[in-house]
């Protein structure tokens, strides 16, 4: 082989610092040395098969690579570019959080064009007939569908995949916001929709924001662009509302004035990789016009640098987000997903910026998000931060037909149990097209608001549960109030202890008094100790129909 053919491999880290990074590689045979590149300029040479790279800015995202050099003085080729982020202190990281760990409750807000259409379509479509669809016409034409087909449920030549369980296509889902994609609406089909259906005419910022504060919730996350690619922010970069519908008012901004008024922080969701109408949008798309629906690489990188960099300049300098919510990002490459993290660090001022783990680069994520559900952990959670997105009913856009509401019951007590694990809970409200909420998520939310007036003292600013086996009869949260601990114990009301003697395993301190913390008076509820338990003489019936709130307060 030609020492020209040949290529340092397995480039790696062994150690990431705040200032600094050691990268490592494997000998190249015949090599005398090796020349390092730090974001594409020569660094540095080496004789050995490592270097510490030094000077770098913490918190930051940064690309090597390494060519190596025989004695006759020939270069290798280039190792792959091995992406890497320094680390921030401890105690930086905690500031950066401290909000968002607090919180533990926000309202996730799934709007945009796609509410024009509800759930439902009847129109033009690039499916495929199949005499198995009847829905799908010799025309060309969709009659009566509605709710979306997942994106896995067609096949790569445009016709829908056979359900296993049924024998039939798959036809149904809840995808509301998917509706371009699943039902394959041409883009100047959906454009015209959007501009005739999407008016936001009753929008309230000022109501929005009073729903999510009296519901309990700290902040606000709301889907600045999503997959369809038609973005609320105010720019003149790519697929706006400004271009395509008829609205003229900055929605976006109205809601973060608001929400700042409110004393809420506010992020914006944001879709950096699936765009189904701006150009260089990435992943199968069936809009798209190339054999493989896929575009070509230097439409990706126009995309990623005249789209997507330009709006997060946008989201981050005009609008002054606290945090951004990526998604589906895993359809780019690492260098289009540094190049939108590198453009981001280069902007003054993000230092304080939260970001999810949905750039999906194993590097930049703050959170981990699992969506409709709540992992599978320890009672005590696993020591990360995490936050759970989930939705109202079935869909995250508004669908007219999804009437599966979750109950109060189950939303409270699936907020206490993701904070007993240490996470937060991003609950999903999906608006009308023309502004304003489903009645049935504005009914919850003032459910949800009332019973957090009494219990959000056991869940903002609380830790998780210091029991390492899951409770029988409920949950568990604690924090520090001046100086001493305080235990909340949840009991859920299905589980109310019959004969009113609640048993609490030990947790390492002495008890001051226990009381329900919906007593003003503070009234102490009597406690004996058995076997190593606590057992606590609560009244015989749940003085709350969700969940009510025990106190113990210790020496």
């Amino acid at each position: 082989m030609d020492f020209a053919d040949r290529v340092p491999c397995h480039v790696k880290t062994d150690h990431i610092g705040t200032n600094s990074v050691e990268i490592s590689w494997d000998t190249v045979e015949g090599a005398v040395d090796y020349d390092v590149y730090k974001e594409g300029c020569f660094y540095e040479t080496t004789k050995e098969s490592s270097m510490t790279i030094k000077g770098l800015k913490p918190f930051d995202i940064y690309f090597f690579s390494v060519k190596a050099r025989n004695a006759q003085g020939q270069y290798s080729g280039e190792s792959e570019k091995l992406y890497v982020t320094t680390a921030e202190t401890k105690e930086q990281k905690d500031r950066r959080m401290a909000w968002w760990r607090e919180a533990h409750f926000g309202m996730f807000i799934t709007w945009g064009a796609y509410a024009a259409l509800a759930g439902h379509y009847s129109g033009p479509t690039l499916l495929k007939q199949n005499a198995d669809c009847p829905w799908i016409k010799e025309n060309g034409m969709i009659e009566d569908y509605y709710s979306c087909i997942r994106p896995e449920w067609i096949a790569p030549d445009g016709s829908l995949k056979i359900d296993v369980s049924t024998g039939k296509p798959y036809r149904r889902g809840q995808y509301a916001e998917w509706i371009m994609f699943a039902a394959q609406i041409p883009r100047s089909e959906y454009l015209k929709r959007a501009k005739e259906g999407f008016k936001a005419e009753k929008f309230n910022a000022k109501e929005w924001v009073r729903m999510a504060k009296d519901a309990g919730m700290r902040y606000i996350v709301i889907t600045s662009k999503h997959h369809d690619g038609i973005t609320l922010l105010n720019t003149s970069v790519g697929h706006t509302i400004f271009k395509d519908t008829d609205i003229r008012r900055d929605l976006l901004k109205e809601l973060v004035d608001e929400a700042r008024a409110a004393g809420l922080k506010i992020g914006f969701y944001y879709s950096q990789a699936l765009d189904w109408n701006n150009p260089g949008g990435m992943g199968w798309i069936p809009q798209n016009e190339t054999a493989n629906k896929e575009a070509s690489y230097d439409d990706k990188a126009r995309y990623t640098d005249e789209i997507v960099i330009p709006h997060l300049r946008t989201i981050i300098e005009d609008y002054k987000v606290d945090l951004i919510w990526w998604d589906m990002g895993g359809s780019s490459t690492p260098e289009f997903r540094y190049r939108m993290v590198k453009a981001i660090k280069n902007m003054p001022g993000t230092e304080h910026l939260i970001f999810n783990n949905r750039m999906e680069d194993g590097l930049t994520g703050d959170f981990k998000t699992p969506e409709q559900s709540i992992p599978d952990m320890p009672s005590n959670g696993d020591g990360t931060d995490w936050e759970t997105c989930m939705t109202l009913n079935d869909n995250w856009g508004y669908a007219a037909h999804d009437s599966r509401w979750k109950t109060t019951e189950d939303v409270v007590q699936k907020l206490i149990d993701i904070t007993s694990k240490g996470g937060n809970y991003l609950l999903n409200i999906g608006p009308k097209a023309d502004g304003t909420f489903p009645t049935e998520s504005v009914n919850r939310l003032a459910e949800i608001g009332a019973w957090m007036k009494v219990n959000g003292e056991a869940i903002y600013g609380t830790e998780p549960s210091p029991f390492v086996h899951q409770l029988d009869w409920g949950r568990a949260t604690r924090k520090m109030v001046n100086g001493k601990l305080h235990l909340y114990l949840h009991v859920f009301t299905q589980y109310w202890p019959k004969d009113g003697k609640l048993l609490v395993p030990d947790f390492g301190f002495k008890i001051k008094r226990a009381y329900l913390l919906m007593d003003s008076k503070k009234s102490a509820l009597p406690i004996k100790e058995n076997n190593g338990k606590h057992i606590v003489s609560l009244p015989m019936k749940a003085p709350d129909t969700i969940s009510t709130t025990l106190v113990i307060e210790t020496l």
